[in-house]
């Protein structure tokens, strides 16, 4: 009696099943991924990788008034060339850049009482020409492009101009409200000037954005990085029912942010 013959079909001379034959491929285009970037990872192994590293311990309010100017924006490859040997600068036109880490600490002001939201946004900006004149990736990366058209935390981010790989919404309230008066029967006990004050507890948050890929640079200038432009957003938005911001000062001000930035990349000579 002849052998029974099995299913499958012929893929290049021999008889595999479909399953086999794609795992093959699949191997296949690995070792040839790997076979492409071997000589970038051997040279990048020979060059140092450095750091630039951004410190504002001090604290940058948002200059919010009149609810607008809601936004605060971080490019992280924002990075000038340097004509001579740097620790933080690139030397090149083009970089290998790894990643970078932003930690942000917000510290409420105790004059303000009401809840609000903080929105932070991660991705690639692309570009635009949706709003009656061309925009380049560089101004759509803006705080006064985001302030014009991303208006609340509502709002969503245009795909064809924008690739969010992140976006959170986050609402912060007073652990507790209290009347700072001294209880005298002085003016400012009299009912005539407000005088509560909230007890906040200060919120942190974390960013990695990671790149490991090439970027190319036009010009010594960091905003002369070519192609899409990565960044990072930071809204501060009010509650419905909430008293607008007054800026940094005011009956209303808006929170300090405390930022610690670093960006790690290497040359390509």
């Amino acid at each position: 009696m002849p052998p029974r013959r099995t299913s499958g079909r012929v893929y290049k001379g021999s008889r595999v099943s479909k399953r086999t034959y794609a795992a093959r491929v699949r191997a296949n285009n690995r070792k040839r991924e790997r076979n492409k970037t071997a000589p970038l990872k051997a040279a990048l192994s020979l060059k140092e990788t450095k750091k630039k590293t951004v410190i504002d311990h001090a604290g940058t309010g948002f200059a919010l008034l009149n609810n607008t100017n809601k936004w605060m924006c971080y490019l992280p490859l924002a990075l000038d060339k340097s004509t001579s040997d740097s620790d933080q600068h690139r030397e090149s036109n083009t970089i290998y850049a790894l990643n970078y880490r932003l930690k942000c600490d917000f510290e409420p002001h105790p004059e303000c009482t009401d809840p609000f939201y903080l929105r932070f946004v991660m991705g690639w900006a692309k570009g635009s020409s949706n709003y009656g004149a061309d925009k380049t990736a560089l101004e759509c990366a803006q705080a006064s492009h985001l302030n014009q058209y991303i208006t609340n935390h509502f709002v969503d981010f245009d795909k064809d101009d924008y690739k969010i790989i992140s976006d959170k919404v986050v609402r912060l309230t007073p652990r507790q409200i209290f009347d700072s008066s001294s209880g005298d029967g002085t003016l400012e006990d009299t009912g005539l000037q407000n005088d509560n004050r909230a007890l906040w507890s200060k919120y942190s948050k974390t960013f990695n954005f990671k790149f490991n890929r090439k970027y190319r640079y036009e010009g010594s200038m960091g905003s002369e990085l070519v192609g899409w432009v990565p960044f990072i957003g930071i809204m501060l938005d009010r509650t419905p029912h909430g008293a607008a911001f007054t800026g940094t000062t005011g009956s209303s001000p808006s929170p300090l942010c405390m930022t610690d930035q670093n960006t790690y990349f290497k040359d390509i000579h």
